[in-house]
């Protein structure tokens, strides 16, 4: 499959995905959505600025930025949104999934008028020590693990202890994930509402490509040609929601190239449909993925 093919591919599985788990959004709410989310993941930054250049747009880039400064304040989209990542997201809970919650920070160290900004304790640093448990079998060195959860000396008990451990740090994987492939700590607005509601584009953009892609066996095709995209020197991870994200962002700016090449040739007064100049075009819809 060529790259300009898996750029299609991934922009129609962006607006199938947003199609179908924001479906009671207005029609203004979901543009933005879509607009937001595309721009994140096409120039892996959350700053406004960054969102607009990767936004295929007829209008000033000003005023773009205006207009997407305005939806950002939304009093109720980041609830809005968190809410249907929810209850998309509900359908992969079991009876015996274990739900840990560990809310993360922003490191802003310069920053002065943000709301909120506080201190924020970083136990990284930290030179206190607890109690430890030894595992043993995940690694070379024993595994020293706190808990003040009761265990008994079966081996239920005990793996209880060390599944939610290696769930806890899967959390720490994806937060660090998200940092890094969304550039959620460089963002620029002042306002808790605002940083509240990046936050939420920001998680549905990180769904979108580690469950959405990244765990469903239907697209399991585009995924590995994302992660192909990236063009990694080094096998893929075992964590290879990096790969896809890489992928992603250069699938989006090869889409963003397209369009506004086309733009440039196709006749002004038609709204212009993308497919009808992309060659092996047939290819891609036979990757019906339902």
């Amino acid at each position: 499959m060529n790259d300009t093919i898996i750029a299609m591919r991934a922009k129609e599985q962006h607006d199938n995905f947003l199609g179908k788990v924001f479906t009671h959004f207005s029609k203004p709410k979901a543009r933005f959505v879509r607009e937001a989310t595309y721009g994140i993941q096409a120039s892996g930054d959350t700053k406004l600025s960054s969102i607009v250049r990767a936004i295929e747009d007829d209008v000033a880039p000003i005023q773009t930025e205006k207009r997407l400064s305005r939806n950002i304040e939304d009093e109720t989209l980041g609830r809005d949104i968190a809410d249907a990542i929810l209850s998309e997201g509900a359908r992969h809970v079991g009876k015996n999934t274990l739900i840990l919650v560990d809310p993360t920070e922003i490191r802003k160290e310069y920053a002065c008028k943000m709301e909120y900004v506080t201190r924020v304790r970083d136990a990284s640093r930290s030179s206190k020590e607890g109690r430890d448990v030894v595992v043993n079998g995940f690694g070379q060195q024993p595994m020293m693990l706190l808990t003040s959860l009761p265990v008994d000396a079966s081996f239920k008990s005990q793996w209880r202890i060390v599944e939610g451990y290696l769930s806890r740090w899967r959390i720490e994987e994806t937060i660090r994930f998200i940092k890094q492939e969304y550039g959620f700590e460089n963002i620029r607005v002042h306002s808790y509402n605002a940083i509240r509601n990046i936050a939420s584009l920001v998680l549905a953009c990180a769904y979108f490509a580690t469950v959405w892609i990244g765990r469903h066996l239907k697209r399991q095709v585009l995924a590995e040609h994302l992660a192909y995209l990236n063009k990694r020197l080094n096998e893929v991870p075992q964590f290879g929601a990096y790969a896809i994200t890489s992928g992603l962002k250069r699938a989006f700016s090869a889409f963003g190239r397209l369009a506004r090449s086309i733009a440039r040739i196709a006749p002004r007064t038609e709204k212009v449909d993308i497919s009808q100049y992309l060659p092996g075009f047939a290819e891609l819809l036979d990757l019906d993925d339902g």
